[in-house]
């Protein structure tokens, strides 16, 4: 709630990874490589912010009205910021692995997908 109504940070929310690559060897499992990734959900202005000076001017927007709003979408919102997050997450890793398969020599150079930027 905290972070649809408020924002900047408040109640944010992380999606941090642990990756860890092993491969079979004659003495069991070897190690090739860890790494970590993370995504947050930033530090977007809330629905109370957002809203404007006008609406809480003509009454648009009570605590009482962000208060609803916030009820009937912040569970389908913290959803889609999780689902975000991990997406984000993923990518990283994909972009890390393939860069390192492909320095292994296990995959083509132009099969290495790049790190997505922020807002991309």
């Amino acid at each position: 709630m905290q972070r649809t109504v408020i924002g900047f940070g408040a109640g944010g929310s992380q999606v941090d990874a642990q990756v860890e690559v092993y491969a079979p060897s004659s003495s069991g499992l070897r190690k090739l490589l860890e790494f970590h990734t993370h995504a947050d959900s930033g530090r977007m202005p809330g629905a109370a912010v957002s809203a404007g000076v006008g609406a809480a001017a003509s009454g648009g927007m009570t605590a009482g009205a962000a208060a609803a709003n916030v009820g009937t979408s912040a569970v389908k919102g913290y959803r889609s910021q999780v689902d975000q997050m991990a997406g984000r997450s993923a990518d990283q890793a994909v972009a890390y692995l393939s860069g390192f398969f492909a320095r292994q020599g296990w995959i083509p150079q132009e099969k290495v997908v790049l790190a997505k930027r922020a807002g991309e």
